[in-house]
C-alpha cells in the first residue's frame, strides 16, 4: 500500500490519508491499477487483495500516531462489487473491533468500477458501517456511475471530486458545477475534498469556490510506510 495525505486547503492541517494499492510484476514494477483491478474482482481472488490490503493498514495503524497521522482518518478504497460481497460488513467490523479504533479514525471510499448492483443492500451494509464509527467517502463523484442519488440513498460523509474537475477547474462551466456541488454537500453537511490538485492555482480557485479539502500531487505524492518511517 502507498498513502497519500489529504488536506484542509486553507489551515494546512492533515485531515486524512488514503490507502492506495499498488501491485507490482516479477520485474517489481507498479501495475496500472486501471488495468489491474477489473481483471481481478472476480470474487474469490479480490476477496483476498481485500483482506491483504487490510494486513498492511494493520501495520500502518500500528505506526500512525508516530508518524504524523494521530488526528488523520486512514480510508480504504471499495469497489461496488466488494460492498456486495456477502461478507462486506463482517470483514470491516471485524477490523474495527479487532483494532479497538475509534468514530472516525478508519474510513471506505466507494469506488465505481462497477455499478452498485442493489443500491438497497448497499445502503444497509454501509449503514451499518456508519454506525461502527467508519466514514463513508464518496469516490471520483461526477465520473463513470455516480449520480445524486447516491449523495440521497448512501450514507456518504464526504463526497471525492473526480481529478477531472481540477484538471479543468479552470474554465467557467466546470466552476459553475464545483459551486453546484460546494451547495449541495453543505445543505446536506456533508465534507467535500477535490482529488487530482497540481498546482497552486487549482488550490486557490477551489478555496475561491468553497471546497475545503484537497489531495493531489501539489500537496503530496503517495508513499510507501516505509518512507514514512525513514521521515520521523
Amino acid at each position: 500500500m502507498a498513502y497519500q495525505k489529504q488536506f484542509n486547503l486553507t489551515t494546512g492541517e492533515i485531515t486524512g490519508v488514503e490507502a492506495l494499492l499498488r501491485l507490482k510484476d516479477e520485474n517489481g514494477n507498479i501495475l496500472p491499477n486501471d488495468k489491474i483491478i477489473p481483471q481481478i474482482e472476480g470474487e474469490s481472488l479480490f476477496s483476498l487483495v481485500v483482506l491483504e490490503s487490510l494486513a498492511q493498514l494493520a501495520k500502518f495503524l500500528a505506526v500512525k500516531d508516530k508518524i504524523g497521522f494521530k488526528d488523520a482518518t486512514l480510508y480504504l478504497n471499495v469497489s461496488a462489487h466488494t460492498i456486495m460481497h456477502p461478507q462486506f460488513c463482517s470483514i470491516f467490523t471485524d477490523f474495527v473491533d479487532q483494532h479497538n479504533l475509534k468514530d472516525n479514525q478508519f474510513g471506505l471510499e466507494v469506488t465505481e468500477t462497477a455499478e452498485l448492483s442493489d443500491l438497497a443492500v448497499a445502503c444497509e451494509s454501509l449503514k451499518l458501517l456508519k454506525s461502527k464509527g467508519i466514514k463513508i467517502a464518496l469516490d471520483d463523484f461526477g465520473a463513470g456511475y455516480s449520480s445524486l442519488s447516491y449523495l440521497r440513498d448512501l450514507p456518504i460523509t464526504l463526497v471525492k471530486l473526480d481529478k477531472n474537475f481540477s484538471q479543468t477547474v479552470s474554465r467557467e462551466d466546470t466552476q459553475e458545477l464545483v459551486k453546484f456541488v460546494v451547495t449541495i454537500c453543505k445543505n446536506m453537511d456533508l465534507g467535500m475534498l477535490a482529488e487530482g490538485i497540481e498546482t497552486k492555482e487549482e488550490e486557490e480557485t477551489f478555496i475561491k469556490l468553497g471546497c475545503q479539502k484537497g489531495q493531489g500531487y501539489f500537496h503530496h505524492r503517495p508513499q510507501f510506510l516505509e518512507q514514512f518511517k525513514e521521515e520521523f
